[in-house]
């Protein structure tokens, strides 16, 4: 399920600073051009929040193309190869995140392309996410418990190859 975040342009508005990215939920789907892709939505989107796949292709944060969901069947046609889908769940105004509901989704389309989550999977997983090629899109995405790494896909595991979370444990803290 996908977990609202709070909208990061009102809080660099009232923290008087440049917004971070907003692509809090990678899918793990990437898409070539002209490419379908089914997304459903098992629920309504709660009222004070809003639900939005955008696409990217680069290490852009900020998304070529953004799509509102709906509760039931919602398609997306990909705008490029290598296209890689984020589900943006977020609330408006600083309200509390806590009460809006996780949302399931479920996507049927495209190609698994695979994130790294460091609060679910291990080293050994990182490794064997390699191995089995699942990181097939130019870009790869690294989750720490705070940090998202949405980064060139050689350069990070030229330089992780063998373990990612020492890493992301560095970088975590700086944002906490």
């Amino acid at each position: 399920p996908f977990t609202a975040y709070s909208d990061p342009a009102y809080w660099a508005d009232k923290l008087q600073m440049s917004a971070y990215g907003r692509q809090n939920g990678p899918t793990g789907i990437a898409a070539d051009k002209n490419q379908l892709v089914y997304i459903y939505v098992d629920s309504n989107v709660p009222s004070g929040a809003t639900l939005t796949v955008e696409t990217t292709s680069t290490t852009s944060v900020w998304g070529t193309t953004s799509k509102t969901l709906t509760r039931g069947l919602n398609m997306v046609i990909s705008p490029e190869d290598n296209t890689q889908f984020y589900i943006i769940y977020k609330s408006f105004n600083g309200s509390d995140i806590s009460k809006y509901t996780p949302i399931n989704i479920h996507i049927e389309g495209g190609r698994v392309n695979g994130y790294f989550d460091c609060t679910k999977h291990s080293d050994a997983d990182w490794v064997e996410m390699q191995n089995d090629k699942l990181f097939t899109a130019p870009v790869i995405d690294v989750l720490g418990q705070y940090v998202h790494w949405h980064m060139n896909r050689a350069a990070v595991i030229r330089n992780t190859s063998k373990a990612v979370k020492p890493v992301m444990d560095i970088w975590d803290p700086t944002v906490a």
